[in-house]
């Protein structure tokens, strides 16, 4: 159901990324945000358990942004390389958030960063550096790819409500590390055909979905198809 002219629209926090000493996110997430019917409102990076923790209560949803490489000790590796780039603020601030949210059942949706994060925090790990770690994978830094949905996910539902068979689709792709380790209780519902996963959700009645491509691109730019998802999640946060 459309939300209606009067009614009040979901307050979505937005994850921001250290940029020249700002909390800092690029419009599009908030764009994508507005034109779903949400009210964006950024997140500043902090170390503090406590504040992070209220300010979810406040929110009616989170929206994880993509961004920098996580530090591999957050899954019990060292770093491989130099092409692992870390801001140890942002993995603070970042896994505390995401453990709110899901302590207290907000709506979420995770971009790129964001997907890598959910899998992290639920007992998953990454590829620290996928030209280094899996040659063989596809080019996932700046060319587009086809990915294969799951037509049992929610995110098939989401975009193809009409059809339950799987769906292919070409999206962007802007990563060098990726989902390595499933984390136990996260369904897989899309991956490339090089195997890399590229959407995970976590069943049940909260969206809690993640994308390893950048959906917010089109769906920014008034993309019908992609702002399906954002709608839904939106949707989803109304309470």
């Amino acid at each position: 159901m459309a939300l209606g002219l009067y009614a009040r629209k979901p307050l979505i926090g937005v994850s921001t990324s250290l940029n020249d000493g700002r909390s800092a996110t690029k419009l599009r997430y908030s764009a994508a945000i507005e034109k779903a019917g949400g009210i964006p409102v950024l997140i500043p990076l902090t170390k503090d358990g406590k504040l992070v923790e209220e300010t979810v209560r406040r929110l009616d949803g989170i929206l994880f942004i993509g961004g920098d490489d996580f530090a591999p000790s957050l899954y019990g590796e060292s770093v491989l390389n130099s092409s692992v780039q870390i801001n140890g603020l942002c993995d603070t601030s970042d896994v505390l958030l995401m453990r709110a949210a899901l302590r207290q059942k907000k709506s979420i949706l995770a971009i790129c960063r964001g997907a890598q994060l959910l899998n992290i925090v639920l007992g998953g790990s990454l590829y620290q550096d996928l030209p280094a770690q899996y040659p063989e994978a596809l080019p996932h830094q700046g060319k587009p790819h086809q990915i294969v949905i799951d037509g049992r996910s929610r995110l098939a539902t989401i975009l193809s409500p009409d059809s339950s068979a799987d769906l292919e689709l070409t999206v962007n792709s802007f990563h060098h590390q990726a989902i390595k380790r499933l984390a136990p209780s996260l369904f897989l519902s899309a991956s490339s055909s090089d195997g890399i996963p590229e959407a995970v959700e976590l069943p049940g009645k909260t969206f809690i979905l993640g994308v390893q491509f950048h959906p917010e691109i089109p769906a920014a730019q008034g993309d019908p198809f992609w702002l399906r998802l954002f709608t839904a999640f939106v949707r989803s946060a109304r309470r």
